[in-house]
Formats: structure tokens, sequence, C-alpha cells
């Protein structure tokens, strides 16, 4: 069950932040490529004379820099980042609000109408019924104090 995620202010620097560390994974990505492609020679699949001919390498030192360089630190910045950034989103939950977004349908369907009506007025109960609740807590706490 995805977890709701919990009303507060959300940081102004958030965007900024998620630009830094994807530039900093860019930059751990092209420093990770060469052992990466020396690993995948170094593997069996292919031998490495196979390997070298193919993406036209000589030794080592020709490695860095080469196209398949960069071509490996793209793949390996978008695996890291994609994997990142899936665990944050299962992290942060569940927006609270996107319920609260039906949308009309346009067309004449009649059941899809009725169907809309249904689950709006049931939308309308459900906040009516956590507003009820918020209220209710304001309240007690109120009490307390």
């Amino acid at each position: 069950m995805i977890k709701q995620r919990k009303e507060k202010k959300i940081n102004p620097f958030l965007p900024v932040m998620g630009l830094v560390m994807a530039v900093c994974m860019g930059a751990i990505a092209y420093f990770l490529a060469p052992e990466v492609i020396k690993l995948l020679r170094d593997s069996g699949i292919m031998t490495p004379g196979e390997f070298n001919a193919r993406f036209d390498i000589q030794s080592d030192e020709e490695i860095i820099g080469s196209t398949i360089h960069y071509a490996f630190a793209v793949l390996l910045w978008f695996i890291v980042f994609g994997t990142t950034m899936t665990l944050f989103a299962l992290a942060i939950g569940e927006d609270p609000n996107k319920e609260m977004e039906l949308v009309q349908p346009r067309d004449g369907n009649i059941k899809k109408l009725k169907k809309y009506a249904r689950a709006l007025e049931k939308q309308q109960k459900k906040r009516a019924k956590q507003i009820r609740e918020k209220q209710l807590r304001d309240a007690r706490a109120a009490k307390k104090k």
C-alpha cells in the first residue's frame, strides 16, 4: 500500500537540489564508465580482441574520451538517476489531493456521467468527513490547553 504524503510547505530550493543531484550522478557515471567498459570486456561475453575491434579501442587509455565512454556514461546516468527517482517517489508517497482532481466526461455517455456524479458525491462526503475530523482534533487540542 502506498503511504500518504503529509501536507508540508515545499522547499523552494528543491528543484535546484534535484539539478545538483543529477549533475553529481552524471559525474559519478562519467568516472565509472571506463571501469564498467573494462568489466564488460573482461567478462567473457566477447574476447577482448573482439570487444576492442567492435568499439575501435586499442588500449585502456583510449577508452577515456571515446564515444563508447560517453555512451556508457549516459547509460549509467539513466540507470542510476532513474533508480534514485523511483526510490524517492516511493519514499515521498502519494499526493493526498490527487483524488480531488476528477475530470468530468465530455461526451454524452450517460453511464460515464452517472459514474462521475457518484464519484463526485463520494469525494465530497469524504472531504466533509476529513474537515469534521480536523475540527474535532483542533477542538480537543484547544481544550487541553
